[in-house]
């Protein structure tokens, strides 16, 4: 049996998972940390494997979330996929996190409405995309998009859409946020496990080993 690791870290909800190259969860460890640190997701390796008597060069291949998120947390998991991935040459498939959360949302019932996947971007601005039920294979229908919250209603649907993401608290703080949205956003994770499956569904579209950084370098 062919056994991937799947590694989400970009916000202070990291996760790890093992997965059947079906998509089938095998075993999952879910923590919240300071994405700066990190010092929690290797020791939950090291537990996620000996659950299943696992060692790390007996993994098929390795899945990893590249945001938008915490950029520490993102260049970590990486980091860490590319480096157990090395000795074997085992493939390494990065996934957006924020396409990962949608792809768990629009697998709820009752949730026909568009969705709007946000966080903070620092720098006074917010990161976003918006999915469209049964398209989130392809990623945000207009890519990730960089705006400050009072422009952020502009490139959102017209006819509406649900709110979610890993750090409303956060978002509802910045000058320029919406009032009227507080009470409407919703939190939610990317897990492991969605990451995973994401990197094993076919019809997902391939994307980078590096980052979603949507800032100009500095």
């Amino acid at each position: 049996m062919s056994v991937w690791l799947a590694i989400e870290c970009s916000n202070a909800r990291g996760g790890l998972a093992l997965l059947r190259e079906d998509g089938t969860p095998l075993e999952e460890i879910a923590w919240e940390e300071a994405p700066l640190r990190q010092t929690r997701l290797f020791t939950a390796l090291d537990e996620l494997l000996a659950r299943r008597n696992l060692a790390p060069t007996e993994i098929a291949g390795f899945a990893v979330g590249r945001g938008p998120g915490n950029y520490s947390g993102l260049r970590a998991a990486l980091t860490l996929a590319r480096g157990l991935a090395l000795p074997r040459g085992r493939p390494v498939r990065a996934v957006s996190s924020g396409s990962a959360l949608a792809d768990e949302w629009f697998a709820a019932p009752n949730t026909a409405r568009p969705l709007a996947v946000m966080g903070d971007a620092r720098r006074g601005r917010i990161w976003s995309g918006v999915f469209h039920p049964g398209e989130t294979a392809a990623g945000p229908r207009d890519g990730w998009q960089l705006t400050t919250p009072a422009d952020l209603p502009r490139t959102l649907p017209t006819d509406g859409c649900d709110l979610v993401s890993p750090e409303p608290e956060r978002l509802t703080r910045l000058p320029g946020w919406p009032a009227a949205w507080t009470p409407l956003i919703r939190r939610g994770d990317p897990t492991a496990c969605a990451v995973g499956r994401r990197a094993l569904n076919p019809a997902a579209r391939p994307e980078p080993l590096t980052p979603i950084y949507l800032h100009p370098a500095v």
